[in-house]
């Protein structure tokens, strides 16, 4: 909420930090959407996609995606699991 920027190599870490117990006030959340290059979406709104099969900088194995369609693909041909931001934070 005072405009600085935590920036994260995991979806993991990002939820541990938050969650650390630090009164650090998040006014909002993003992630990288998988199927689109340099592309930032709302972490809240995101549909997340979890395999033992992706791999992700420190073994969160998250995949974030603003279309639902594309993540079920994707869960689907790694026998993966979908999820959204509350089974996330949860």
């Amino acid at each position: 909420k005072k405009g600085r920027v935590y920036k994260f190599d995991d979806l993991g870490c990002m939820v541990r930090y938050t969650k650390a117990g630090d009164k650090t006030e998040f006014k909002s959340y993003f992630v990288n959407d998988y199927s689109q290059d340099n592309t930032l979406i709302n972490a809240e709104s995101a549909i997340y996609v979890s395999s033992d099969e992706l791999n992700s900088p420190m073994g969160g194995n998250y995949a974030a995606f603003s279309n639902e369609a594309a993540a079920k693909a994707l869960a689907a041909k790694l026998k993966g699991t979908t999820t959204n931001w509350k089974g996330i934070i949860e």
